[in-house]
């Protein structure tokens, strides 16, 4: 029996763990995965799809990422930089990095508009623009699991959240991202949880002021960000 509802798919060539809608461009969609740093022979990569057709999904463009790393784990889109859509990614470094205490998971990438239909050049560049380490637990199996952005508004910067997967130290880190000259996360505070979070989402409740909600496996919670403290968070975590 045939869904209730329009239904495309297409089948790429590595495992899919993270995607997002371009919030700029509902047509437009990105996913990113692969196969780690095994052996398998399957690319790490994030892909641009064109979702506008009710029938079919088509590939726009495409970055095949460092074998050495890990996969794609996290994937969020955000705001434009001139005609590009500004990408976020959680990829832990390499095993070279991690020995040395060293995990640059945050990503910053740039995917350029898709080429026009009758183009002949082959879809849309997507390049790294940046990486930076936003943990401070030294645990080597720290990967970036969450990865949450606010709504983006033109010219303004948006408070994002990330969160750690098997990591002995669980932690959310906050940090600030905009579409100017320098796109680096800028760090606002590192939470330390009880236990990881398994979902989050972050939301703006008034001018430079933020809530983050995040759930583990039996509770959910809630907290505040504002600048009162450093740009830190100022309030502990409430059970609701």
């Amino acid at each position: 029996m045939p869904p209730p509802f329009p239904e495309a798919k297409i089948t790429l060539d590595y495992p899919l763990y993270g995607c997002d809608f371009d919030p700029e461009d509902p047509g437009r969609l990105f996913v990113g995965g692969g196969g780690g740093m095994s052996r398998t022979g399957v690319d790490n990569k994030i892909t641009s799809l064109d979702a506008s057709s009710r029938e079919k999904l088509e590939i726009t463009g495409e970055i095949t990422l460092r074998k050495y790393e890990d996969n794609v784990a996290s994937l969020a889109a955000g705001q434009r930089k001139g005609r590009a859509t500004l990408l976020y990614a959680g990829i832990s470094s390499g095993a070279d990095d991690l020995q040395k205490g060293k995990n640059e998971h945050f990503r910053v990438l740039s995917a350029d508009q898709p080429k026009a239909a009758k183009s002949s050049v082959l879809g849309a560049r997507i390049s790294e623009l940046s990486r930076t380490a936003l943990f401070t637990t030294d645990d080597k199996n720290t990967y970036q699991r969450l990865l949450r952005l606010t709504q983006p508004f033109p010219t303004t910067s948006q408070l994002g959240a990330v969160a750690t997967g098997l990591s002995k130290d669980p932690q959310v880190a906050l940090f600030d991202v905009a579409a100017g000259s320098n796109v680096a996360p800028r760090m606002r505070g590192v939470l330390d949880l009880r236990s990881e979070a398994v979902d989050m989402d972050v939301l703006q409740t008034a001018e430079d002021r933020y809530q983050l909600i995040y759930c583990d496996s039996y509770n959910i919670y809630t907290f505040d960000v504002t600048p009162d403290a450093g740009n830190a968070v100022d309030t502990e975590p409430r059970c609701i």
